[in-house]
C-alpha cells in the first residue's frame, strides 16, 4: 500500500526514512527504465536504407562525409571542365597552349559528337541551332531595332523566313563562331605587319591613320615599335563591351611581348576584320 501525506493523522508516526528511500528508487528506476524503452522503440522505427532500393538512411550521411575525406575524394580541379578560349583571351599564346594540352581528348570527344545528317536537307543538328542564334545576334540590324528591349530583357531569337534563310545563317553563324574561337583558317593569313626590332615592351599603345583612304593605321607599343597596316575598324571594335584590340595590348602594359603574342595580336586584328564583315552579310541575309 503506497504511503500517502492524505492518509496519515497526527498519531501516526511517519514511515521509516529507508522505507521511502525504496520507494523513491524504485520509482525512479521505473520512469529511467520507461524513457530507456522508448528510445529504443524510435531506434526501431528510423528509416534505414532498403537493400533492394537506391534509397539512403540519416546516419549514410556521416559516411559520405567520410568519403569526401578520403584519397578517392574528388577535387575541384578534377571535376572542371576544360576551358575553351576566344578572342577575348588576354593570356598568352604559349599558356594557352600549356592549359589546353590536358584538355586535347575532351576536344576530341567535342568533334565527334553527332552532327546534321549530309543526306538530308531537312535535318539539323544542335549546333546548327546554335550557331543559327549566334548570326541573329551579331545583326547590326537586330541590335538596333531592339536595342531598348535588350536592354531591360533577354533576347527573343525570331524564326527563319525560310529553310534557305536558316541554312545560310547557320553558314554564318558557324564561320563567326569559329573566328571568336580563333579556330578559322583565315586566322593564318595575315593582314598586319611588325617589322621594326627592339624589346617589344608595351609603354602606351595608341593609334595613328596612316592611309585615310583604307582607314588603316598603326599601332604602337613603344616610341619605335608598331603594328602596321590596323584597320581602324579592328581597333575600335567591340564585343561583349570590351576593344579586344585594346584590352591586349593594355593588359600587357610594361611587359615585352613574346613572338607568340605578337602572334597572336595579328591574328586578334584578324578576327575583328573578319567579324565586321560577316556582320554586314547577316544583315543581307535577313533582308533577302
Amino acid at each position: 500500500m503506497r504511503f500517502t501525506p492524505e492518509a496519515a493523522t497526527a498519531d501516526d508516526t511517519p514511515p521509516p526514512s529507508s522505507f521511502l528511500r525504496k520507494q523513491e528508487s524504485s520509482e525512479t528506476r521505473a520512469a529511467t527504465a520507461a524513457q530507456h524503452s522508448d528510445a529504443e522503440n524510435a531506434d526501431d522505427a528510423a528509416p534505414h536504407r532498403d537493400a533492394a532500393a537506391d534509397t539512403f538512411a540519416p546516419d549514410d550521411a556521416d559516411d559520405r562525409d567520410g568519403d569526401r575525406n578520403g584519397d578517392d575524394a574528388v577535387t575541384a580541379d578534377d571535376a572542371a571542365p576544360p576551358r575553351r578560349h576566344s578572342v577575348l583571351d588576354t593570356e598568352s599564346s604559349e599558356t594557352r597552349a600549356a592549359i589546353a594540352a590536358p584538355h586535347r581528348d575532351a576536344e576530341n570527344a567535342d568533334d565527334a559528337a553527332p552532327h546534321r545528317d549530309a543526306d538530308n536537307a531537312d535535318t539539323f543538328a544542335p549546333i546548327d541551332l546554335l550557331d543559327y542564334i549566334y548570326a541573329v545576334l551579331h545583326s547590326p540590324a537586330y541590335r538596333e531595332r531592339y536595342k531598348e528591349f535588350l536592354k531591360i530583357d533577354f533576347p527573343r531569337v525570331p524564326y527563319p523566313v525560310d529553310q534557305k534563310q536558316f541554312r545560310r545563317l547557320v553558314a554564318l553563324g558557324a564561320e563567326l563562331r569559329a573566328l571568336h574561337l580563333m579556330e578559322s583558317p583565315t586566322l593564318d593569313t595575315l593582314i598586319t605587319g611588325y617589322d621594326v626590332p627592339g624589346d617589344h615592351r608595351v609603354d602606351a599603345p595608341q593609334y595613328k591613320i596612316t592611309d585615310a583612304k583604307t582607314r588603316r593605321g598603326e599601332v604602337r607599343i613603344n616610341k619605335t615599335q608598331y603594328f602596321s597596316a590596323v584597320p581602324e575598324t579592328a581597333w575600335q571594335f567591340y564585343i561583349g563591351g570590351y576593344q579586344p584590340a585594346q584590352k591586349y595590348l593594355k593588359d600587357r602594359k610594361g611587359k615585352n611581348l613574346t613572338a607568340a603574342d605578337i602572334r597572336h595580336y595579328q591574328k586578334i586584328i584578324i578576327a575583328l576584320t573578319e567579324t565586321e564583315r560577316v556582320m554586314g552579310e547577316i544583315d543581307e541575309a535577313q533582308e533577302a
